[in-house]
């Protein structure tokens, strides 16, 4: 339950105003007097009616009704297979529920709708977006199991082999199955239970599409979604500890903040935010998506909504840019709305290259520099300037020392070397 307790339980069922003049004061006070932040607003809108997906370096808020999607297929590479539900609800409207069919047979008619209750209801984990509510019945132990299908080596395609019951939003059933995932193309198919509108989809891998495909029922195709955001405000389930209840562990729903693909973030608790230092936990950034999660508020039934002021957040976007985040305050479901405070603390050196092996000198360098790599490696080179612009970039493929020219001007840059997954960025001064 986090340092809140059972408060959160019940925090999505009541609204209070009454601290909302002295948040708002506090607001316009720390805007006058902090003039290196960024003091912005995302909302979810009334009743948390949509999801809202925030981009950092612009603060642009892109927003979607809740209902704009249904289920989302990962497109991160060509071993994964994972899918997600769409777990966003309003304060009063159902969401969609899935539970595990009581046949592996899609053709089997399923009558009986009681057997599907809040216990066999299956969540999204909300760890990663390679791993959705779909997968997780798979075995940790076994490398070909995906959950929904299997991997056939021979045919080199994850076979579908579980069947699902979804309840719609509006609380009508369908039976589910991902029959495949053959190379690039998911191959899904529903129907309603007793076999009838049987339809199918195929939704595939694209070099050119985002890190999630969302599809929708309704439309039975892909729908259009946000991209290069970098958090995602909405509500979605996790679970709660009940020390006195049976069973002990609830699925609930929260109103939190998830990270999106290539976001990775740390959280700073019981600190002063003002004078909180990043470098303290540059070794302890995730990318796990609930990191910052939901218990940065708790509601309190005397005053409201309290929010957590020991407490900061720093979020490192995918070109390694830190920004620490504190929030400032949430209304509820009156507006949906979260204040936040922004530094924008620029690109924060990540000196790893020593762990690799691989040397870059000499700093400060002039027209050129050397690069030495212990094995055939394929390295990605980009130069920065220290407002994160990027001025140039090579691609290396070396095991030995090698000399590249340079062609910028005297000045700070930040150097930034990948090595697949891997990347650290060290200063670097030009001088000519």
């Amino acid at each position: 339950m986090g340092r809140f307790g059972a408060l959160n339980f019940y925090k999505d069922l009541l609204v209070f105003q009454d601290m909302k003049t002295i948040y708002t004061f506090l607001i316009l006070f720390l805007g006058v007097s902090l003039n290196a932040q960024d003091i912005e607003q995302v909302s979810v809108s009334p009743a948390y009616g949509q999801q809202a997906y925030y981009t950092l370096s612009t603060g642009e808020v892109q927003v979607v009704d809740n209902d704009a999607w249904d289920l989302a297929f990962s497109n991160d590479g060509l071993q994964d297979a994972g899918v997600f539900i769409n777990e966003s609800a309003p304060l009063e409207g159902a969401g969609l529920q899935v539970h595990l069919a009581p046949t592996a047979n899609f053709d089997d008619i399923i009558t009986d709708t009681d057997q599907f209750t809040e216990e066999t209801q299956m969540h999204n984990p909300e760890i990663d977006w390679t791993n959705g509510v779909f997968n997780s019945t798979r075995s940790l132990m076994d490398p070909f199991d995906y959950g929904w299908g299997r991997y056939s080596p021979m045919l080199n395609t994850v076979v579908g082999n579980q069947v699902y019951v979804i309840r719609l939003r509006d609380e009508s059933w369908i039976k589910f199955m991902i029959e495949k995932l053959e190379i690039t193309d998911y191959h899904i198919k529903w129907a309603d239970l007793d076999g009838a509108n049987e339809q199918t989809a195929i939704i595939s891998k694209s070099a050119e599409a985002d890190v999630l495909m969302h599809f929708s029922f309704a439309s039975s195709d892909v729908v259009d979604m946000p991209r290069d955001y970098d958090l995602i405000f909405q509500r979605y389930t996790t679970p709660a500890f009940f020390p006195q209840q049976s069973p002990d562990t609830l699925e609930y729903m929260v109103t939190g903040v998830l990270l999106g693909p290539g976001t990775r973030a740390v959280v700073a608790r019981d600190v002063n935010p003002d004078d909180v230092n990043e470098a303290d936990y540059s070794d302890q950034y995730t990318d796990q998506v609930n990191t910052i999660g939901y218990d940065w508020k708790e509601f309190d039934f005397t005053i409201g909504w309290i929010m957590d002021l020991e407490r900061a957040q720093f979020v490192k976007t995918s070109d390694d840019r830190v920004y620490k985040i504190v929030f400032l305050d949430f209304e509820g479901a009156s507006t949906g709305t979260t204040t936040l405070e922004k530094t924008d603390l620029g690109i924060v050196a990540t000196d790893d290259l020593w762990k690799w092996g691989i040397s870059i000198y000499p700093n400060p360098a002039s027209d050129r520099y050397e690069i030495e790599t212990p094995e055939l490696q394929e390295l990605q080179i980009e130069w920065y300037s220290t407002d994160g612009r990027l001025q140039s970039h090579n691609n290396i493929l070396s095991n030995t020392a090698q000399t590249i020219p340079l062609d910028l001007t005297s000045g700070q840059y930040y150097l930034r070397v990948m090595d697949g997954e891997k990347s650290a960025i060290l200063p670097v001064r030009i001088q000519r």
